[in-house]
């Protein structure tokens, strides 16, 4: 679930239990979309203009910062190849 206040968090369905927070984005999460592959990657787009990969695996780990966007990033899709 991504926030208004740039979090994201990431709970257990089955139990509601929180999993892990991640707090990097300055303004809105607009979007989340998990890598097709099933391998826990994550990426967020934000009104602060940029994109960030996480890697759930170890622990909500910031990979990369993809920045130099001239407008807030509404949406991102990730391609299997």
């Amino acid at each position: 679930m991504g926030l208004k206040d740039g979090q994201i968090k990431i709970w257990e369905v089955q139990t509601g239990i929180l999993l892990l927070k991640l707090s990097s984005h300055q303004n809105v999460v607009r979007d989340l979309s998990f890598t097709p592959s099933g391998s826990l990657i994550l990426v967020s787009v934000s009104r602060n203009k940029n994109l960030r990969i996480w890697d759930l695996n170890k622990q909500g780990k910031q990979i990369q910062v993809l920045s130099g966007h001239l407008q807030w990033v509404y949406c991102c899709s990730i391609s299997p190849d």
